[in-house]
C-alpha cells in the first residue's frame, strides 16, 4: 500500500484493516484454518503484483509470481479463487483495450516464473494425484449461509466464518456515497469486494453451478477473505481522502482506527480466550473406543501426543482417499491389519518422520495386508529393507511377511527426478532474492 498510495498514514490503517479484520481472526484464531490463513498473507502481495503490471509504468510482473507462488504453497483452493479475481481483472482490461504487447508479455512471463517458483508443490500434483483415481474433497456447496446471517455476523463483531466485522461492514455500506470521487482501480476494488460478498451468501444462485467446477470452494463464505482486502484498501482510502480530510483530522482518525481495531480484535477473541482457559483442564485421553472423533479443542503434551492419531478428525478423514478404499475405510482408520486374507488383527501403530510402523507377530510365512492408502511412490519397508508390496482390495499394500516379527514401516518417497526439480525454485528464489538485495542497494546509493 505504501508503494501504491505512497502514504504512510494509508498504509498504516489499510494494514490495520486488514490484519485484524474479522474474516481474518477466524482463520487464524478461532476457525483453525491454517493453511488458508496463511494464503491470506499473500493476497495483498498478489493483487499487488496485478496491479503493477496493469498500473505502472515499468509493468514490474516478479510480484505477481512471489504473491502467487506463495499462495501455492499454502493452500491451492486460494489459489482457484484468486485466479477467478484476476481473470476478471484482465478481461477488464482487455475490454478497455489497455493490455499492451509488453504487458501480454510480462503477464505471460509471471505465469511461468509461477509454475517454475512452485514446482515442488505442482510437480506430485501432477504426477501422483491427476490419473491415479484419488477423490478430492467432496464437490459441492455443502453450506450456505444468507445474507442477513453475514450482516448479524459482521454487526456483532464476531470471528466466524461469514463475519467481516463490524468496521468493514460500515466501509462496504457507505462506500458508494464517496465512489465517483474514487480512481479507476479504487472503484473496481470496491465493487469487487461487493461482489465477494454476494458469492459468500446465498443471494448468489450457488445450487445452479454448485455440481460444477465452482462447486470445489464448498464453502462460498471463503470468497469473504478477498471482500476484506478490497474493503480494507477501500477503507484505508476514506480514511485518508485529502478532498475531506485535513492533515490534523487524518491523524486523529488513524489513531482513531488504530484504537478500534484493536479493540475490535480482542472483542472478537474474547469467546476463544474463555475457551481456551477451559481447555487447559482438558488433556486428549486415549482412545479406547475405535473411531471415536477428537474433540475440536484439546491440550496435548509430550506424555499425550501420540493420542491424537487414534482419533478421527471431525471433517475431511477421507479426503483424498483411493477410489476403492471408501468402502474399507473403518478397517483402515481402525487400524485393523488382514493376514493370509482372513485374519483380522488390530495393531495400534507408531508414527514417525514421513511414515507410520506396524509390529506384527506371525507364527509363519504370511501375507500382511497393511492399513495404510497406497500410493504413488509409497514404500514399504520390513525389519528396515524395503520390500516389493501390491495393492489390495482396500487399496492398501500387501506384503510377503516372514515368521516372527515384522517391523514395517510405509513411507512416501517421491520420484528421483522431483529432488531435481526442487533445485529449480531454489534457485529462482535465491535469484529473486539477490535481485532485491541488489535494488536496495542501488536505491540507498541514490
Amino acid at each position: 500500500m505504501k508503494d501504491t498510495s505512497k502514504s504512510d498514514r494509508r498504509a498504516i490503517i489499510f494494514a490495520l484493516l486488514y490484519t485484524l479484520s474479522a474474516r481474518r481472526i477466524y482463520l487464524g484464531v478461532t476457525g483453525y484454518v491454517l493453511g488458508e490463513f496463511i494464503a491470506s498473507t499473500f493476497l495483498p502481495l498478489a493483487f499487488f503484483g496485478i496491479y503493477k503490471i496493469f498500473y505502472t509504468k515499468n509493468h514490474d510482473w516478479i510480484m505477481l509470481s512471489i504473491g502467487m507462488s506463495l499462495i501455492v504453497y499454502s493452500h491451492i483452493l486460494s489459489v482457484f479463487i484468486t485466479v477467478q479475481f484476476l481473470t476478471i481483472f484482465v478481461l477488464i482490461q482487455l475490454f478497455r483495450k489497455k493490455i499492451t504487447f509488453k504487458i501480454f508479455k510480462n503477464l505471460l512471463k509471471a505465469i511461468f516464473l509461477t509454475f517454475g517458483l512452485s514446482l515442488g508443490i505442482i510437480f506430485p500434483f501432477l504426477t501422483d494425484y491427476i490419473g491415479h483415481n484419488i477423490e478430492g474433497p467432496r464437490s459441492g456447496v455443502l453450506i450456505l449461509e444468507s445474507a442477513s446471517d453475514f450482516v448479524q455476523q459482521s454487526l456483532a463483531n464476531s470471528s466466524s466464518g461469514m463475519s467481516i466485522g463490524i468496521v468493514l461492514l460500515i466501509i462496504l455500506l457507505t462506500g458508494w456515497i464517496l465512489f465517483n470521487k474514487f480512481n479507476f482501480v479504487d472503484k473496481i476494488m470496491y465493487i469487487s469486494a461487493i461482489f465477494a460478498c454476494i458469492f459468500s451468501t446465498s443471494i448468489f444462485p450457488w445450487m445452479l453451478i454448485s455440481n460444477s467446477v465452482f462447486g470445489v470452494i464448498q464453502l462460498p463464505w471463503r470468497y469473504l477473505s478477498y471482500a476484506c482486502l478490497f474493503l480494507a484498501i477501500i477503507g484505508s482510502k476514506i480514511m485518508t481522502a485529502e478532498y475531506w480530510l485535513t492533515s490534523y483530522f487524518t491523524k486523529c482518525l488513524a489513531l482513531l482506527v488504530m484504537i478500534v481495531c484493536f479493540i475490535s480484535y480482542f472483542g472478537a477473541v474474547q469467546n476463544q480466550v474463555k475457551e481456551n482457559s477451559v481447555v487447559q483442564k482438558s488433556y486428549l485421553k486415549k482412545n479406547t473406543v475405535g473411531l471415536k472423533q477428537i474433540p475440536i479443542s484439546v491440550q496435548l503434551n509430550n506424555s499425550n501426543y501420540n493420542y491424537q492419531f487414534g482419533y478421527s478428525v471431525k471433517n475431511g478423514e477421507t479426503d483424498y482417499y483411493p477410489n476403492k478404499a471408501f468402502k474399507y475405510a473403518k478397517s483402515i482408520q481402525k487400524h485393523i491389519v488382514i493376514i493370509d486374507g482372513n485374519r483380522r488383527k488390530k495393531i495400534t501403530p507408531s508414527p514417525m518422520s514421513n511414515g507410520i510402523m506396524y509390529a506384527v507377530r506371525l507364527k509363519h510365512d504370511s501375507k500382511i495386508d497393511i492399513p495404510v492408502l497406497k500410493y504413488s511412490n509409497t514404500i514399504v519397508f520390513d525389519n528396515g529393507k524395503a520390500v516389493s508390496s501390491r495393492t489390495s482390495y482396500r487399496d492398501t499394500p500387501i506384503i510377503n511377511g516372514k515368521r516372527g516379527v515384522n517391523s514395517i514401516v510405509v513411507k512416501y518417497i517421491p520420484s528421483r527426478f522431483f529432488y531435481v526439480l526442487i533445485a529449480i525454485p531454489i534457485l529462482l528464489w535465491i535469484l529473486i532474492f539477490t535481485k532485491v538485495v541488489l535494488s536496495i542497494k542501488v536505491m540507498h546509493r541514490n
